[in-house]
């Protein structure tokens, strides 16, 4: 049993290790998405390994379940074996009783009869000589002590078969106490049937949550995969036109500089040199300048406008990202649901597996106390009986002299 408190350690072990990244999971920021989906791969390739593991543990659980469940099948027959040879020798042992108590009742019956016939042969034998009076006293003193014998005979057979009938009384009492055992094994096999319902259970919850996952996988990934590719190239495509609309506006700004500088230093040096032709030219030049600035601006805002889509659709794919981690919680709560039901599971297999160890035990302990009882108890009926036949015989001898005696 020690490779079942290894396997049940280690299953504690990981699971307390998995409570531990739950505890801790909570307390890690992680301001970027990729980073967070990058962990919640991880923590579900942590949660697969964990249940592959489980499912070996489940699987040599069940073999362990199966041969022990075999095991007592075929303890469970040789219980019912021993019984039935045992409600044999009881049968057997029934018979010689009542053969013991025929013989007893028939040796009484001589004896009476023997009691019955020396009455008239010792009043028959007073009128006769000295020799012939001395002789009948001999046999009367005869007849007394195989009386006396005989009594004391039946007085022991009476108590042999007290005590056979005591054995006897044993011997059912054992029978009775071995059906119980029957029905406390046959109780221990409904109670492994259940553990195998449970199993089979558990077995179909962990595929059900096997195929979640793997759902759920596969949508994160493509998620993800989706997501990286549409924020990356919304910004390249952002910063293409944010650097080129900066370059522009940083060019008219730095053309319109140098106009008003321009004009400015024209007006204070000399501008009544200037012709009449020139100063509808600077003040067009004034005008689109002004109006590539301000077309420049519009841009701007434009890259503005687009910065904050781009920030709003970020925050889509954060609360996205936020939903994915509910649901990766719901899973790993799922999966601690399923961990507990497999230590519930473990502690009844280990239950089960200590009444079957302990009713083999009790087996075995009834089984060599039975042969030995059996073996003395044949060994004390048949001294009893070699005993009560050779009583019987020098009784059958005794009754045989005595009435030979009479005879002359």
């Amino acid at each position: 049993m020690s490779w079942i408190g290894g396997s049940l350690s280690s299953l504690t072990g990981q699971l307390s290790n998995l409570t531990k990244d739950i505890l801790t999971e909570g307390t890690e920021e992680v301001s970027d998405p990729a980073t967070e989906l990058r962990l919640a791969h991880e923590k579900l390739h942590q949660l697969d390994g964990l249940l592959s593991t489980q499912r070996q543990e489940n699987e040599r659980l069940k073999r362990a379940n199966r041969e022990l469940e075999e095991k007592a099948e075929g303890s469970e027959l040789q219980i019912n074996t021993i019984s039935r040879e045992y409600r044999t020798v009881l049968e057997k042992k029934e018979k010689e009783v009542n053969t013991l108590k025929h013989q007893n009742q028939e040796l009484l019956e001589q004896h009476a009869r023997a009691a019955a016939f020396t009455a008239p042969s010792s009043s028959s034998s007073s009128s006769h000589g000295h020799s012939n009076d001395n002789h009948g006293w001999d046999s009367m003193n005869f007849d007394g002590d195989h009386g006396d014998w005989d009594f004391d005979d039946s007085i022991r057979l009476q108590r042999e078969n007290n005590s056979l009938r005591s054995e006897l009384h044993h011997w059912k009492s054992v029978a009775a106490q071995l059906g119980q055992n029957a029905g406390q094994n046959s109780q221990s096999q409904t109670a492994g049937a259940d553990v195998f319902d449970l199993q089979h259970k558990v077995k179909s919850l962990e595929e059900r949550l096997e195929k979640k996952s793997d759902e759920l996988q596969q949508q994160a990934a493509s998620l993800h995969e989706h997501h990286q590719q549409k924020i990356a190239t919304l910004k390249a495509r952002h910063q293409g036109e944010i650097s080129k609309l900066q370059n522009e506006v940083t060019a008219l700004e730095q053309r319109l500089v140098d106009a008003r500088d321009g004009t400015s230093s024209s007006q204070h040096s000399g501008s009544t040199n200037l012709p009449e032709s020139e100063r509808p030219h600077n003040t067009s030049t004034d005008e689109s300048l002004t109006a590539r600035l301000e077309a420049a601006l519009n841009d701007k805002k434009k890259a503005e406008d687009a910065r904050v889509h781009l920030e709003s659709m970020l925050e889509d794919l954060q609360r996205e990202v936020q939903t994915l981690q509910t649901k990766n919680e719901a899973l790993q709560a799922q999966e601690a649901a399923l961990g507990n039901k497999v230590v519930e599971l473990s502690a009844a297999l280990q239950e089960s597996k200590s009444t079957q160890q302990k009713l083999q035990e009790d087996l075995a302990e009834a089984r060599t106390e039975l042969q030995k009882q059996a073996t003395e108890s044949l060994q004390t009926v048949q001294k009893e009986q070699e005993k009560a036949m050779a009583g019987a015989e020098a009784t059958l001898e005794r009754l045989g002299e005595g009435d030979g005696a009479q005879n002359l």
